[in-house]
């Protein structure tokens, strides 16, 4: 009750209020205080204007102007305008709003000699020769203008084609190198910098070198060849706008052809390859790849019209590196996961858990690989020294169980064995071979 009483007995005086803005004093029948409204001048001011529901202009007068005494002169309609841009630019980036303002002044410009133009066709008595173009007022244009009608900008921008398979959408490696060249797009050129001795940039790299030798060898010349290095990446993400939980997972796999140093982090170069669902099969995407590629390097040349020479040249593309991170990088070589006993370091078999203790460098070794003078070459007998892929016998494991006796060398114990594709063919087909002719039975080959 006291409380309520408290607040009846409080009033504000209107005549102070008034004097302070928003910086009212109360008075109360004990004891009197501020009424704090804002830290920020802004707002104070910003909040007085709208009182009189000038919030817009002042703010526009404010900007444009860099005073606000004239309120009155500033348009309702063109106030809110303005208010409006202010409300789309402030969820936008940098970039964008720099791009924005460039159209707005493209805009004007275009205006600008149209009307020009119309001036000139008048004093001539003719009409205008050239078709005016208008930037879109609506959505209804905007749509039929620029995003999805049959004759709009973007759908007829060029771009690969896209191909439905049974479970991703691809486009053709041949197409983006066409797509590419016919852009006139710079292209990363390979060789050696002779005014350095070392190793700059990736088309210096001993791989890029290797690609160009195998164009050489391919059509004896580069006279009229353009050479590519290609990078593919592949990964899986959530969508961020997918209600259905089971298809939120998606799969893609990108191309990126070679750019110069100073464009290598251009998004011009690196095109979206495939698309798919995270949980299906991509043996069809890898294939589709596979198949552009061995084109691309190998038969009968393939010619291109290359924008930048003004001719049709020869091309010759090889992948220079394949990005992906250990999961995505066994899935696509059908390599276990890394959670088993015999995988747990990528391409390599072995159990490492076995001799986990004997992998780290000894107080010997560890002191040696501190001075880069000493020869870490040398075997130790009491250490691997971090070389999983030692010969020496000090990492040789026990076979797993059902492992076919045949198989186990006199010692009883296997080596570690770096996993190369020549060698996992051969084991495929020594695998296929003992089966079948009942040597080894099921068991024999799972372990």
């Amino acid at each position: 009750m006291g409380h309520c009483r408290a607040k009846k007995n409080q009033k504000v005086s209107s005549v102070q209020a008034e004097e302070q803005g928003f910086s009212s004093v109360i008075e109360d029948s004990d004891e009197s205080g501020e009424l704090h409204t804002f830290f920020r001048s802004e707002s104070k001011n910003y909040f007085e204007q709208q009182e009189r529901d000038l919030g817009a202009n002042y703010l526009s007068c404010l900007s444009q102007f860099g005073q606000c005494d004239q309120l009155e002169c500033i348009d309702n309609f063109e106030a809110r305008a303005l208010m409006r841009l202010a409300r789309h630019c402030i969820r936008q980036s940098h970039d964008r709003n720099a791009e924005l303002s460039e159209l707005f002044a493209l805009h004007k410009k275009m205006l600008r000699r149209q009307w020009q133009a119309e001036l000139e066709a008048e004093k001539c008595g003719k009409q205008p020769t050239m078709w005016p173009l208008s930037f879109p007022q609506n959505p209804a244009e905007m749509r039929r203008f620029i995003l999805s009608g049959r004759d709009a900008v973007i759908s007829n921008l060029p771009h690969p084609q896209v191909t439905a398979l049974k479970c991703h959408g691809v486009v053709s490696l041949l197409d983006v190198v066409a797509h590419h060249l016919a852009n006139n797009l710079d292209i990363e050129e390979i060789g050696p910098n002779p005014e350095s001795g070392h190793i700059e940039h990736i088309g210096e790299s001993p791989r890029a070198m290797e690609i160009r030798d195998n164009a050489i060898e391919r059509f004896g010349n580069l006279d009229d060849v353009v050479v590519i290095t290609l990078r593919e990446w592949s990964d899986d993400f959530d969508s961020n706008n997918c209600k259905d939980n089971k298809n939120k997972n998606i799969w893609v796999k990108t191309v990126t052809i070679g750019a110069p140093p100073n464009q290598s982090n251009s998004i011009h170069h690196t095109y979206l390859f495939a698309i798919g669902h995270k949980g299906a099969d991509h043996e069809e995407a890898e294939e589709k790849f596979k198949d552009d590629l061995l084109r691309l390097s190998s038969g009968p040349p393939l010619w291109f019209h290359c924008k930048k020479f003004n001719k049709t040249k020869m091309v010759h593309a090889e992948l220079l590196v394949s990005m992906q991170d250990q999961p995505e990088r066994r899935g696509a070589n059908c390599i276990m996961l890394g959670n088993s006993n015999m995988a747990s370091r990528w391409c390599h078999a072995a159990n490492l858990t076995q001799v986990k203790n004997l992998i780290p460098s000894c107080e010997t070794c560890l002191k040696n690989r501190m001075c880069s003078t000493v020869n870490l070459t040398e075997a130790c007998d009491l250490c691997a020294n971090w070389d999983t892929n030692t010969q020496s016998g000090l990492l040789d494991f026990n076979p797993p169980p059902n492992f076919p006796e045949s198989e186990v060398p006199n010692s009883g114990k296997l080596k570690p064995t770096e996993l190369t594709y020549d060698l996992l063919k051969d084991a495929l087909n020594k695998t296929f071979e003992k089966i079948k002719t009942g040597e080894h039975s099921f068991l024999n080959e799972l372990s």
